[in-house]
């Protein structure tokens, strides 16, 4: 078992309330929207559900990063419908969507009965665009004589609206949109397909710079939610059982989850990690060792555990991430959490008053796991004392 790598079978960690939300809302009927910050297992549990899905349903997997236009998107969505195990393992099946691939001119190859079958045709060039319809009269043929309903989880997929966005323009990314948008609503195709849009961005974010916010208002949102500290204090016992002997008492545990202060797996493993690496089995700790460890996670050379804090920016347009990256250092500096009218403040300084919407900034920050919103008070603070320390450091 490693931090940072998808956990798949006995090195996941069951979330069995997320799973068992997921599963009401796509039995429901709903397509979802499944935004997290990177690093909290989204992927891990995608994989999860695909592989011990509930009766009656299949799960397939689509990564949708690198997608740049709607005609890439499309087509790796069928790819990867097509060389599921979901279909390979179904004669019939594969020969439904092996004659799609036919007309189509796809060069895809799937195994059916343990044998390699090429879709036929050589060269790269398509006769029909795959676009949304395509994709609908594919998927609705595909499964028609199957009773089991496919959900489809496309993850990162507001990093392929990005990207349509800034190589296309808006039309086109309107235009995308809105074909997913159909698809959702197709009620024929509702009764055999259901869909869950994730991504460490906010969709809703983008879209609402775009001013799409209606192209998706018919997506059911939810999200993963931190361990309680009880589940934490099961993971740290489950992380160490994967891969020692190691046992460590609950006083330890609870530094562990204070000094963590967001319980999420990932971060909850780099400590684990860390005391395994320095430290025997059989060797008995206290909790200066505990506090040493988490030290050292932030030295110079093991600066990349974090790393992906400071990639999650560059997402953002220059003087976005400009004033992203003051507005982290004002609440880094402050002692107490920051107030709104203060983050106002900051967005009415000259380099940021006429180029940053600062209320785009700000979600995308909440939505990327940075901050979090103290209602109340209207204050906004580090979700985590890690990245508060991690940016004092680096990322200034």
């Amino acid at each position: 078992m490693s931090a940072g790598n998808i956990a798949y079978g006995k090195n996941y960690f069951p979330r069995l309330d997320d799973e068992r939300k997921i599963w009401r809302k796509i039995v429901q009927g709903d397509n979802l929207l499944l935004l997290a910050p990177r690093r909290v297992g989204k992927s891990s549990l995608l994989h999860h559900l695909k592989d011990n899905p509930i009766e009656g349903y299949a799960l397939i997997y689509n990564y949708a990063q690198t997608s740049t236009s709607e005609i890439e998107f499309y087509q790796n969505l069928l790819k990867d419908v097509v060389e599921s195990d979901f279909v390979k393992r179904s004669a019939k099946l594969s020969a439904k969507f092996k004659s799609w691939l036919h007309k189509l001119k796809l060069n895809f190859s799937f195994e059916a009965k343990g044998a390699k079958v090429e879709a036929g045709i050589k060269e790269v060039e398509i006769s029909h665009s795959v676009e949304n319809e395509i994709i609908r009269k594919v998927l609705l043929d595909g499964l028609s004589e199957t009773n089991t309903t496919l959900i489809i989880a496309i993850d990162e997929f507001p990093d392929a609206l990005i990207n349509i966005n800034k190589i296309h323009g808006e039309i086109a990314a309107t235009q995308f949109l809105s074909g997913i948008r159909r698809l959702c609503q197709n009620a024929e195709l509702n009764k055999k397909v259901r869909f869950i849009f994730t991504g460490s961005i906010g969709l809703d974010t983008v879209v609402k710079k775009l001013q799409l916010s209606n192209l998706i208002n018919d997506l059911v949102h939810t999200t993963i939610e931190p361990l309680s500290d009880i589940e934490a204090q099961k993971f740290i016992d489950f992380y160490f059982e994967q891969s020692s002997s190691r046992v460590i008492d609950v006083s330890l545990k609870n530094i562990i989850i204070e000094q963590v202060g967001w319980n999420m797996p990932y971060y909850l493993a780099l400590v684990c990690e860390e005391i395994l690496d320095n430290y025997d089995d059989d060797q008995s700790i206290v909790a200066s060792d505990v506090l040493k460890c988490i030290d050292q996670l932030f030295a110079h050379e093991a600066k990349t555990n974090f790393s992906h804090w400071r990639e999650r920016l560059k997402r953002l347009e220059k003087e976005e991430r400009n004033y992203a990256e003051a507005l982290l250092t004002l609440v880094c500096d402050n002692e107490e959490p920051l107030s709104y009218s203060k983050i106002m403040n900051l967005s009415q300084k000259e380099e940021y008053r006429e180029l940053v919407n600062t209320n785009y900034v700000l979600d995308c920050l909440k939505h990327e796991g940075y901050l979090f919103h103290i209602r109340p008070d209207d204050t906004y603070w580090f979700t985590s004392p890690f990245l508060k320390r991690w940016w004092n450091l680096y990322g200034r």
